[in-house]
């Protein structure tokens, strides 16, 4: 499969991180629209942090920073960042909640999904995005509900021995977040249809 196109692709492989996996600390659709698309694999953290690969945690988001200290150094460094956010130095956030702070898995090209290793997969709920998925412009986009992915998943994932492997669509908020698109990391339109067309033809 063809790695998804992001608007950060080029200053990722200048800064030598285009080949890394990265893991969002926190879960990025509980409070706003998950700006990589309607899927979130929640992984155990235990078993990434275990990994026999070069395992970084960031200091910043490297799309908004050229620093060359772009990693915590230490477990230390990284223990001393968490007091201050309990403590309230910087503004009273615990970690695991600022997105600026991704686990990376270095120059890995993939990461082979096991009961053991996933602990859920979340669906975006289409009711929580507003009109802009139906947009008058991209009719001739296929754009699949949060049922009908949640279906095509759950297919994949029986073809490959881990029904058991919960997935679920987000509770409905009854807020439509339509002012946050222009964050996402590609077109919303794309995000909601032609990735997701390679699980539905694998499914057939």
């Amino acid at each position: 499969m063809t790695q998804t196109y992001q608007k950060s692709d080029e200053v990722d492989k200048q800064k030598g991180i285009f080949n890394d996996i990265f893991f969002d600390n926190c879960d990025i659709g509980k409070n706003r629209p998950c700006y990589y698309g309607p899927v979130t694999f929640v992984f155990v953290a235990e078993e990434i942090l275990c990994f026999e690969r070069e395992i970084k945690i960031t200091k910043n988001n490297p799309i908004h920073k050229n620093d060359k200290y772009m990693y915590f150094s230490s477990l230390a460094e990284l223990e001393s960042q968490m007091l201050k956010y309990i403590e309230g130095e910087e503004g009273g956030f615990h970690f695991h909640t600022k997105f600026k702070h991704h686990t990376t898995v270095k120059n890995c090209g993939y990461i082979e999904i096991t009961k053991d290793n996933l602990r859920r997969i979340i669906i975006e709920n289409d009711k929580n995005i507003g009109e802009s998925k139906n947009n008058e412009d991209n009719k001739s986009e296929q754009h699949y509900s949060s049922e009908k992915i949640k279906e095509m998943i759950e297919c994949a994932l029986e073809k490959v021995n881990l029904k058991e492997i919960e997935v679920m669509i987000r509770k409905e908020d009854g807020k439509k977040k339509e002012d946050l698109f222009s964050k996402y990391s590609k077109n919303i339109e794309e995000l909601w249809s032609s990735d997701l067309e390679v699980i539905s033809k694998r499914n057939n």
